[in-house]
């Protein structure tokens, strides 16, 4: 990748886009003081850490222009844009309305497209706004094709934040990918909306912060103790460091941070940082390599301590419960670990391909048991996967789910 600009986009040939504009066009775009009156956001008022997702603009001036003068009346409702795209079915099909017409946003509101030409549109029109967003795809829990949606930056109580529109929370997308113009690499979506809020704190302290934790980086092996006291600085100044977290927590494991002490920090990384379970939930799985494997019980209460804490996010739920069930099994406990996966598929069967590595966890291990275990009741464990079965997601629209499929085949060989 070289851009953003071919992100979520199928079924286009690299001939139909316009030839991307230079930077010295870019520069031009968002400096001309007689343009400032259209943009949302100004640019000379914003970090240089929110305009990388803004001065990625890689649409025409004509686009541009375009944009500033039939989309004038939505360059405050960025959300409403999403829908302009009418979703164009035949394109799943590979007959796409656009046929081979110009890649423009003005031909994608006349002929549609789908979710992933929704988001480049989208995408496009606020940067010409002036309004930092993003192209994002993840997958929910139909399984398949994936999900395009777009997220862009607005403001909450006077704060920067980031917002997405097109994200369908009945699908159940809970994280998606980025590209980031800056590192050329993708990232969550989750991890820029933490950026953003640590920004929009204090831009000074969020840049001393990542140069602290940067330093503390360096310092991790050579030199400890000063790489410890760096990483707790830096989390002082700006709690949304998330270097400087997984810095911090993983002195626990080296013992450079005494357990007590990283018990504290990891309880004021879930009450600071609970609107950011990504990064908590990695921060305790740094905590936990502290912890050795042989303190059974008390890695597993952890565990079920953690799995209260994102309630709200299902699939995280899931993935400890694999790690859960794992070590578990590594300890010799392997009905404890079955009855922690099948209660997990149960409670959670609404979330389809999420559970799916847990659904094949609980078929696998009941063969085993059914097969060297006279007294396993394999009929028991057969009644709560038809418990499940009913909330589990069997198709959408007219389409049936992907994940559905992997089920009954995962079921069905019991």
């Amino acid at each position: 990748l070289i851009s953003a600009r071919y992100a979520c986009i199928h079924g286009m040939s690299e001939q139909q886009f316009p030839a991307p504009p230079g930077p010295l066009d870019v520069f031009d775009w968002f400096s001309d003081d007689r343009r400032q009156a259209a943009f949302v956001f100004k640019p000379n008022q914003m970090s240089w850490s929110m305009m990388v997702h803004l001065v990625d603009l890689d649409v025409s001036p004509d686009e541009r222009q375009w944009a500033l003068t039939t989309q004038a009346s939505r360059r405050t409702d960025i959300a409403s844009l999403y829908p302009l795209v009418v979703y164009d079915n035949d394109k799943l099909t590979g007959i796409s309305k656009l046929g081979s017409l110009p890649y423009s946003l003005a031909n994608l509101a006349a002929k549609g497209g789908i979710c992933g030409d929704q988001a480049h549109f989208t995408s496009r029109v606020a940067k010409s706004f002036g309004v930092p967003a993003m192209k994002v795809s993840g997958e929910g829990r139909y399984g398949g094709m994936g999900h395009a949606w777009c997220g862009f930056l607005t403001a909450a109580k006077g704060r920067p934040v980031l917002e997405f529109t097109g994200r369908y929370q009945y699908d159940f997308y809970y994280t998606g990918d980025i590209f980031d113009p800056q590192t050329r690499t993708m990232t969550l979506d989750r991890y820029v909306a933490l950026g953003y809020d640590g920004m929009s704190l204090s831009f000074a302290k969020a840049q001393e912060s990542a140069a602290l934790a940067r330093a503390a980086q360096a310092g991790f092996a050579s030199n400890p103790a000063t790489s410890l006291a760096l990483a707790k600085e830096a989390v002082k100044r700006n709690t949304f460091c998330a270097d400087g977290w997984r810095v911090l927590l993983s002195h626990s494991v080296s013992g450079i941070l005494p357990r007590k002490e990283a018990q504290g920090y990891v309880s004021r990384m879930l009450k600071e940082l609970a609107a950011h379970p990504d990064l908590t939930i990695e921060g305790l799985g740094i905590y936990l390599e502290g912890i050795p494997t042989d303190q059974v019980d008390e890695r597993q209460k952890l565990f079920a301590a953690a799995y209260a804490l994102y309630a709200q996010r299902p699939d995280l739920q899931v993935a400890l419960r694999m790690i859960q069930c794992g070590e578990l099994v590594a300890a010799k406990r392997e009905p404890d670990a079955l009855r922690t996966a099948l209660d997990t598929v149960v409670r959670n069967a609404k979330e389809g391909t999420l559970i799916l590595p847990l659904v094949e966890y609980v078929v696998e291990t009941s063969k085993t048991f059914a097969a060297s275990t006279p007294s396993f009741r394999l009929e028991v464990v057969k009644q709560q996967l038809t418990k499940a079965e009913g909330d589990f997601p069997k198709q959408r629209g007219s389409t049936v789910s992907p994940a559905w499929e992997l089920w009954q085949k995962l079921v069905g060989s019991l």
